[in-house]
């Protein structure tokens, strides 16, 4: 069994989602997850099945209608939206960029931003 990271080491989760499904994955920076995140929107706009091993060591191949990049705030140990949202029937412009420093009604720590 692979060893769980606890989310002190690992801030960052990419969640996918799709019909009767949902998993995460933790990373450690912000590159890590961001770059997991758009490798799985090329594979999942093409329509093509996605490869995925969750936060649990569980993998998987799922056909993925939604991914989410979360962020937890170490200030108040909530799981917050890093991102916008990607989803396969409205894909957007800005899916996957980082959301701007005023979009959550809580206080974020200095470093949010940085990987």
């Amino acid at each position: 069994m692979p060893t769980i990271t606890g989310p002190r080491d690992c801030p960052f989760l990419v969640e996918i989602s799709g019909a009767g499904f949902r998993h995460a994955a933790l990373h450690a920076t912000r590159h890590a997850a961001y770059t997991a995140a758009r490798a799985i929107r090329e594979r999942a706009q093409a329509g093509e099945p996605v490869v995925f091993t969750d936060r649990f060591g569980h993998t998987g191949v799922y056909l993925v209608l939604r991914i989410a990049v979360l962020r937890r705030n170490p200030l108040t140990g909530t799981l917050l939206s890093h991102a916008r949202n990607w989803r396969r029937n409205a894909p957007a412009e800005d899916a996957l960029t980082t959301l701007p420093d005023d979009w959550h009604d809580e206080p974020l720590p200095a470093q949010w931003r940085t990987p």
